[in-house]
C-alpha cells in the first residue's frame, strides 16, 4: 500500500512540481520504473525519476569534480584483501589467505564503511576490550582495515565509499534543492543512508519515507534524532497490493499470535503434498501448461518461485518445453 500511496500522489503532483525523485535499492529501480509510468499514465516524463543513492553519488562527483581515483571491482577489492593477507601473515594471529577469509573481510569491511566505523574507532575499541581472544581477533581485522584504506588513498574509490562521499557533498549542489523526493522499498537504513537523508530533508522541499512498522511511535535515538524539522506520520490501513481477500486475510494474520480464521470457501490458494521435488516440479509444470493450453493465460503471466537447486531448471525446461 506505501508504494501505491507514494505514486498516486506523484500522479496529482506531476504537473505541478519540477522535480520529483523517487530513491530505491540497486535492485527495485526497474521496477519503480514501471510503476512510474504506469501511474502517471503518460509516454514520457522530464520532471520526475527513478534513482538510486549510487547513482546520485556518481552524479554528485561528476558535478563538483576533484574525483580522479579509478573505481574498484568487487574483484579488484578482493585481490587487494589477499595482497594484504599475504603481505601482513606474520602479525595475523586468526586470519589467512583462504577464500573464507577473503570473502568474510570484504563483508567486514563493507559493514564497517556503512555504518560509519573508522579505523581510528576500531583502534580505540582495542585498546578497552578486555577479552583478549576478541581483542586478538580485532587486531587482524584492524590490520587488514587499515591496510586497505592506506592502498585506496589517493588511487581508488570503493563502493561503499560512494555513499559517504554523497553525504560529505550533497549539499555542495543545486541537484535536489527543492525536489519531492520519495524513498521507497528499503527495509532499513545504514548510517551513511542516515546521513543522506539528514542532507536531503534540508535542502528538498519534501522528503516522503516509506517503512514497514506495525505501529507508529517515537523513539528517541541519537543517532538519527538529528534533523528539527516537522514530521507528519500517514499510517495505510488499506492493502492494495493483494487482489484477492485469501491473501489479504493472510497478510494479516500469519505472524500474529491469535490469528483469525478465513470462513468464507478458498478459491485462490492451493496446498500440494509431493512425495519428492520431482513431483513437486512435475505438478507445477502440468499447471503452468493447462493455464496456458486451456485457460488462455501466456507464459509472461505466470510466476514460479521454487527454491532452486542444480538440477531444478532443466527439470522445469524439460517438463515445459
Amino acid at each position: 500500500g506505501k508504494s501505491e500511496y507514494c505514486y498516486r500522489e506523484i500522479a496529482q503532483k506531476i504537473k505541478k512540481e519540477n522535480k520529483i525523485l523517487i530513491i530505491t535499492p540497486e535492485q527495485f529501480s526497474f521496477t519503480a520504473e514501471k510503476k512510474l509510468m504506469d501511474a502517471i499514465d503518460t509516454q514520457a516524463v522530464f520532471n520526475a525519476e527513478v534513482v538510486t543513492l549510487s547513482r546520485m553519488a556518481y552524479r554528485v562527483i561528476s558535478e563538483i569534480g576533484g574525483k580522479n581515483e579509478t573505481n574498484l571491482s568487487k574483484c579488484g577489492k578482493a585481490m587487494l584483501i589477499y595482497s594484504i593477507l599475504s603481505n601482513n601473515k606474520n602479525e595475523l594471529k586468526f586470519l589467512g589467505k583462504t577464500d573464507e577469509n577473503v570473502d568474510m573481510l570484504d563483508t567486514a569491511i563493507t559493514e564497517f564503511k556503512k555504518h560509519g566505523i573508522s579505523v581510528e574507532q576500531l583502534k580505540q575499541e582495542i585498546e578497552n576490550q578486555e577479552d583478549i581472544y576478541l581483542k586478538n581477533k580485532l587486531q587482524d581485522l584492524n590490520v587488514v582495515y587499515s591496510g586497505f584504506e592506506e592502498q585506496l588513498a589517493g588511487k581508488y574509490i570503493d563502493e561503499t565509499d560512494l555513499l559517504t562521499i554523497l553525504a560529505e557533498n550533497i549539499d555542495k549542489t543545486d541537484m535536489f534543492k527543492d525536489a519531492v523526493i520519495y524513498i521507497d522499498e528499503f527495509a532499513g537504513f545504514t548510517s551513511q543512508e542516515y546521513h543522506i537523508i539528514e542532507k536531503l530533508i534540508q535542502i528538498a522541499k519534501q522528503v516522503t519515507i516509506t517503512i514497514c512498522t506495525d505501529g507508529l511511535h517515537e523513539i528517541k535515538n541519537p543517532d538519527t534524532d538529528n534533523c528539527d524539522v516537522k514530521i507528519e506520520e500517514i499510517k495505510l490501513e488499506e492493502t492494495y497490493r493483494f487482489k484477492n481477500s485469501e491473501l489479504k486475510h493472510l497478510e494479516k494474520n500469519l505472524y500474529e499470535n491469535k490469528p483469525q480464521k478465513y470462513n468464507s470457501q478458498i478459491k485462490n490458494i492451493q496446498l500440494f503434498l509431493a512425495k519428492n521435488q520431482y513431483s513437486e516440479i512435475e505438478e507445477v509444470a502440468r499447471n503452468v501448461l493447462k493455464l496456458v493450453r486451456d485457460e488462455g493465460y501466456r507464459y509472461r503471466d505466470i510466476s514460479s518461485n521454487p527454491v532452486y537447486t542444480w538440477n531444478t531448471r532443466d527439470i522445469y525446461k524439460k517438463l515445459v518445453i
